[in-house]
C-alpha cells in the first residue's frame, strides 16, 4: 500500500488480491456485492455487524422545531432516517492508541 493519508477502493482491491491470491476482478465483484448487501440491509432497517470493524445501522431523528438565529423565526424539520456507524471496541482502541505524530 502507498504511504498517503488515503487508501482508494482500487488499492484495497489490489491489496486483498495480493494477500489472498485471488484475481482482482473476483475481489472487485465480492467487494461490490458486499457494499450492495450492506446498503440493502441498512435500507431495510437491519443492523449489519462486521466483526473487528463495526456496525452499520439507522437511527430516526424525530421531527422538531428549530430556531433560526438570523431571522429569529421558527423552522420545522421533519422526521428523517439517518445512516450511522459504530466502531468495534478493539478497532477504536487500536486507533486511539496511535500517537498523533505517527499518523502523518
Amino acid at each position: 500500500m502507498s504511504n498517503t493519508n488515503q487508501i482508494s477502493y482500487e488499492s484495497i482491491i489490489s491489496e486483498i488480491a495480493h494477500i489472498s491470491g485471488i484475481k482482482k476482478d473476483t475481489v472487485r465483484e465480492v467487494m461490490s456485492a458486499s457494499v450492495d448487501i450492506i446498503t440493502t440491509a441498512v435500507l431495510m432497517g437491519k443492523k449489519v455487524h462486521i466483526p473487528g470493524l463495526g456496525s452499520f445501522f439507522t437511527v430516526i431523528k424525530k421531527e422538531r422545531v428549530s430556531h433560526n438565529a438570523c431571522t429569529r423565526g421558527l423552522t420545522y424539520e421533519p422526521e428523517v432516517t439517518l445512516p450511522k456507524f459504530r466502531y468495534a471496541r478493539n478497532f477504536k482502541k487500536s486507533v486511539m492508541s496511535i500517537k498523533p505524530e505517527r499518523m502523518i
